[in-house]
């Protein structure tokens, strides 16, 4: 016979003395998604870019709205290579339609 505590089936009889205990519901757990976030960051003019790689559709809209040319689309995904060009306008997280970017000077 299974150890008692390894029993499945609810209609089982514990030997006496045993108490059921519950099994883990997965489901009444609170689930913490991973986030593929990444992120730029200026340390000449001290401006932080970060982009959600989960959100990102690769739409190139901040590329395009960006006037310093800090974007550009790798792989269908955006990344700020030039980013200490930037000169904080947020005319690229404004553009964004999947609101993939986050511009810690627009906060």
């Amino acid at each position: 016979m299974p150890f008692p505590f390894m029993v499945q089936d609810e209609n089982v009889k514990l030997a006496k003395g045993l108490k059921r205990i519950r099994r883990f519901r997965p489901s009444s757990v609170p689930v913490c998604a991973m986030v593929d976030m990444r992120k730029w960051e200026s340390k000449k003019i001290g401006v932080v870019i970060e982009v959600d790689y989960e959100k990102c559709k690769g739409y190139g809209d901040c590329v395009l709205a960006c006037p310093s040319s800090v974007y550009e689309l790798v792989d269908g995904k955006t990344t700020a290579p030039n980013i200490d060009d930037c000169i904080q306008c947020c005319a690229c997280q404004d553009a964004c339609p999947a609101k993939a970017i986050r511009h810690h000077s627009c906060q």
